[in-house]
């Protein structure tokens, strides 16, 4: 039953399925995103308001004045986050811009109409009208946070272990071929600036992203038309879901997918004739440049450069005011450990460059409100190609055509990108951006499908645009089930996206089958068969075995303490497990007189004996709990805002995701926030949301999903 709604100039009418997916109708695209705006605001405002105010750098003003929150402040003023939307917004188009106004006004016609919400209310914060300044922040903070900080975690990590005198021979065979170039002046140079912000005593972390996506053309599907799919990975155990669904529908075409809330528009799904999805690029959007200062001035070639100061006041709602100074160069902000001096003493200092500082935000909106509007696969990726945001893009369209394309701001650069160069020298400088013609891209290939899921999509002849791709696990399981001879269903796409099989665990146990003990637990290790099955114990203890030999090999080279820690915040080897297994499996000389085998099998017997008869299932390992966004876990169990704990099935090499670790306090579980697979010749698509609708708890749509998420299970979207 659809409910009409008169906003502003437009009547918009807006319904909701049994699941609690809303459909939204207009007559034009100005009434969708009036529509969108102001069904966004009835069922997440205050988690859009707080995320205004996390954008803004503002969360120790008027939510919570601790070490963390002004950690958050600290670098969202850092890199700028906050800073200048005035200067996006110029560059975008007549069309873009009318598409976000519209937007904005639908967003403030709830707010006028029913206050602020009850939370802001409580705590006092004031409230603002939505303005398109706060969607172009709300951007760019999410195009950093967890996407661009994966790149800057990694490569903060390789200075700081050059610094601390880790082997370089050691880390170019790591990270092959990427740090070939450094040489043993660079090294010099590394470990005589100030390493101010050292990778393992960040204070604050974001989660990474990580997903698949894919599409059959339709000599391979049951239809004859494309079958997709996709499911980002991000953060899990978090209520409300960072996604949004909706059905959006004029009189000329529908799209069925997911949305932002404080974002205008449909950012993956389908329409009538098109289908598109994105899996985050793993492109290389940041460089560190050592910089060589005195006197407030870094050298150059032409002689010395004054750095220029920008000042950030950050209003902390117990401790005053707090002035911060960033210095920066054209080579990006200087790496300082307090940002409350003044002055900079004379020396060697660690700079950091972003490619989407500045300008990046119009180019991604105006080809978000074009994408739509194409109907042919080949058109949509000349939209999206230009996009900033580095995607792995998937592409249909209803005459059967597909396509990949690569997206993002790729820097023009002297080298890999993976370490600092000596920014004196005006030939490390970046010099200018690649264009989007020039990145990867694949159109109709004679394998008859596309797939991406964060794997190395460098191609010959184009810019190296990748230097920390993920493992391939999952991509070569979907592209050896998609090779098959044989023709797909909605229902096999369904299988694949919910396949928790693991190529990881079946190369390292085939290469130890016959010296796997006959104990108790080798035996169970030896009859596992792959699946990260929540009651399954032999994912558990090829777990302990996969750690223990990352341990064995590795603690030597990082420092037995230093690794610990990385592994204990699994963030980092959950995006870089793939550079440590190839080096396992490559090199014979990590492994000493030795050898690999006797060394796999020496770990693998004493991981073995380590358990007795009581063998933990996957299930009971794999636990996280969803919190709600808002109360972060305070509140008591028997209210209701919370759930868990659950097991998670699946792991970091599995197409079904999850990884589940402990970064300083706080847990985090990472796994498929949404799933969504759809034929192109009917108008639906099988969908499940890892939540709700709405983020107010007493809603009956707050977690309906959880459940079926849980078990594998989807719901049907459809324009009825």
């Amino acid at each position: 039953m659809f409910k009409s709604i008169f906003l502003g100039s437009s009547i918009v009418e807006i319904g909701r399925s049994a699941e609690g997916v809303v459909h939204i109708k207009a007559e034009d695209e100005e009434g969708i995103q009036k529509g969108l705006g102001y069904i966004h605001a009835q069922d997440r405002l205050t988690q859009m308001f707080l995320s205004r105010l996390v954008a803004s750098g503002e969360i120790t003003r008027y939510l919570f004045d601790s070490d963390e929150g002004f950690a958050i402040d600290h670098l969202i003023r850092k890199m700028g986050i906050h800073a200048k939307p005035e200067e996006e917004i110029k560059d975008l188009s007549d069309q873009a811009k009318k598409w976000c106004l519209a937007y904005c006004e639908g967003i403030n016609a709830y707010l006028e109409k029913e206050g602020p919400p009850l939370f802001f209310k409580f705590l006092k914060i004031p409230i603002e009208p939505w303005s398109l300044q706060d969607t172009v922040k709300l951007i760019k903070m999410q195009m950093y946070l967890g996407l661009g900080q994966v790149q800057e975690r990694t490569e903060k990590f390789i200075i700081q272990a050059v610094y601390e005198g880790v082997n370089i021979e050691h880390l170019k065979k790591i990270f092959y071929p990427h740090l070939n170039a450094v040489d043993s002046e660079l090294v010099h140079l590394i470990k005589n600036a100030r390493l101010e912000s050292p990778y393992l005593d960040r204070q604050l972390h974001f989660e990474p992203a990580f997903s698949n996506n894919w599409a059959l053309a339709g000599n391979k599907t049951l239809s004859g038309l494309p079958l997709c799919a996709h499911d980002p990975h991000l953060q899990i155990n978090r209520l409300p879901s960072f996604w949004y669904e909706a059905i959006i529908q004029t009189p000329e075409d529908f799209l069925i997918g997911i949305t932002i809330p404080g974002s205008p528009g449909i950012i993956m799904g389908r329409s009538h004739s098109l289908y598109a999805s994105f899996t985050y690029g793993m492109m290389d959007t940041l460089d560190f440049f050592i910089e060589n200062i005195a006197n407030g001035c870094v050298q150059r070639e032409g002689g010395e450069k004054p750095l220029a100061l920008r000042e950030e006041i950050i209003q902390r709602k117990k401790r005053g005011s707090v002035s911060l100074k960033f210095f920066e160069s054209e080579c990006g902000v200087i790496e300082r450990k307090d940002d409350r001096n003044d002055t900079l003493q004379d020396g060697l200092y660690f700079s950091l460059k972003w490619s989407c500082a500045h300008g990046a935000i119009a180019p991604l909106i105006n080809s978000m409100a074009q994408l739509w509007k194409q109907h042919s696969a080949f058109k949509a990726g000349e939209v999206v190609r230009d996009m900033s945001l580095s995607c792995n893009w998937v592409l249909a369209d209803l005459e059967g055509n597909i396509a990949y394309q690569q997206s993002g701001r790729l820097p023009q650069r002297a080298h890999s990108g993976l370490f600092p160069l000596p920014a004196w020298l005006n030939a490390n400088h970046w010099k200018g951006y690649v264009s989007g013609a020039q990145l990867s891209a694949s159109y109709n290939p004679p394998c008859g499908f596309v797939v991406s899921a964060n794997d190395d999509k460098n191609q010959p002849g184009k810019p190296l645009s990748i230097n920390l791709p993920y493992a391939d696990y999952r991509y070569r399981y979907i592209y050896e089930t998609l090779s098959q001879n044989k023709t797909f269903s909605l229902e096999d796409m369904k299988q694949l996206q919910c396949d928790i099989y693991s190529l990881q665990a079946k190369r390292f146990l085939e290469e130890l089958k016959d010296f796997i003990p006959a104990t108790q637990a080798g035996n169970i290790l030896k009859a596992w068969d792959y699946r990260y099955t929540i009651d399954s114990q032999g994912a558990t203890l090829f777990e302990a075995f996969y750690f223990a030999l990352l341990e064995d090999v590795f603690g030597k080279v990082f420092g037995l303490k230093a690794w610990k820690q990385i592994a204990a915040r699994h963030s980092l080897l959950m995006f870089t497990h793939g550079n440590f297994d190839r080096t396992l499996w490559e090199d014979e000389g990590w492994f000493g007189n030795e050898g690999r085998q006797a060394c796999f099998q020496r770990v693998l017997e004493a991981t073995l004996a380590q358990f007795s008869s009581d063998i933990p299932t996957w299930g009971s390992k794999n636990q996280f709990t969803m919190t709600n966004l808002f109360f972060n876990g305070r509140l008591p169990k028997f209210l209701g805002f919370d759930l868990g704990p659950l097991e998670m099935p699946g792991n970091r090499a599995t197409v079904a995701a999850s990884v589940i670790f402990q970064d300083k306090k706080r847990g985090v579980a990472v796994g498929a926030t949404y799933r969504c697979v759809t034929d192109l010749s009917t108008p639906e698509a099988f969908t499940i949301l890892a939540g709700g609708p709405s983020e107010k708890r007493f809603s009956k749509f707050y977690s309906n999903d959880v459940a079926k998420w849980l078990g594998f299970e989807y719901k049907h979207i459809s324009l009825s």
